[in-house]
């Protein structure tokens, strides 16, 4: 499907189709919201591993989202799928504040985010962001302890306003190189606004499909959106 390159993150494999969006979005921002809480106490929220701080170098984010998500398919593996919806509300907690969606979103669509109106590329983030979510999340399960390493640490520039952190995954027989780029946000955050797995560029891949479907759309953005979380690669 169209997000099946996040799999590689973790060496995920094949993915069932994307769920639908509908109903899910509210239910994964309400629990991801809550997840985010210092000591929430609701019900199998409890339960829930604690979300990574922002106040970090990338490298130390890289780290330390890493190690967040290790621990959560630790947790939610056992009582996967059934716990599914819940998994990707914390898969949704880690990665949100680490990741700038809306600005990968952006890219995705190209030359056609000028052309957007604002409910247009409101809705093609959350369609982005669900469909990356879930798609991400299930490939997750698929991680059987390989060895995870930062390979580039390395001390930053006075005012440098991006880096490209990269990691190493050791699978049994194979070493696949990931590459994260890192841009400092005018807040001062650290966000991650691109990966690049084994060799592919996952923004330049999606962008590619987008403007495909654009085009096999003549051009109706809202198309290309209401079949995005769903539509085969």
């Amino acid at each position: 499907m169209r997000y099946v390159l996040m799999l590689a993150w973790f060496l995920g494999s094949g993915a069932d189709a994307v769920v639908k969006a509908e109903g899910l979005a509210g239910e994964v921002a309400a629990v991801a919201g809550k997840a985010s809480l210092p000591n929430a106490k609701v019900g199998v929220l409890d339960a829930l591993p604690q979300v990574v701080t922002t106040d970090l170098d990338p490298f130390q984010q890289v780290d330390q989202v890493t190690v967040a998500l290790v621990d959560a398919i630790s947790q939610y593996r056992g009582g996967y799928p059934a716990n599914e919806r819940v998994f990707f509300a914390q898969i949704t907690a880690i990665l949100e504040p680490h990741v700038d969606f809306s600005y990968m979103a952006t890219n995705v669509m190209g030359p056609y985010g000028k052309k957007a109106n604002a409910q247009q590329r409101r809705g093609f983030n959350e369609a982005f962001q669900l469909g990356l979510i879930e798609t991400y999340g299930r490939g997750l399960m698929s991680f059987n302890n390989e060895k995870i390493v930062v390979v580039n640490r390395q001390p930053l520039k006075e005012a440098q306003r991006k880096i490209v952190v990269k990691q190493e995954i050791h699978g049994a027989d194979k070493v696949y190189p990931l590459s994260y780029t890192v841009r400092r946000k005018k807040t001062g955050r650290w966000m991650i606004t691109n990966v690049v797995i084994n060799g592919i560029n996952l923004g330049k891949t999606l962008r590619n499909q987008f403007i495909q479907s654009a085009k096999k759309n003549a051009g109706d953005i809202d198309v290309v959106i209401a079949n995005w979380s769903s539509a085969s690669a």
